[in-house]
């Protein structure tokens, strides 16, 4: 059975990197744009999803 948490703060960073990778990629692959750019697109992607990090909607200081 998968169970849901809330994502600690400490696993963040890493979730960052992997979002910024993976998505980058993905980006890269559908729409023909170089790393550089996808890698730029997925790291403003992230910070307009998330403009104060984790504590964004957890509530979290």
């Amino acid at each position: 059975m998968i169970q849901l948490r809330p994502m600690l703060c400490s696993e963040y960073p890493a979730y960052c990197d992997y979002f910024i990778d993976d998505y980058s990629h993905e980006i890269a692959e559908n729409y023909g744009h170089s790393i550089d750019k996808s890698v730029a697109l997925a790291r403003q992607e992230l910070l307009r999803c998330f403009p104060k990090g984790l504590t964004t909607y957890s509530g979290q200081a």
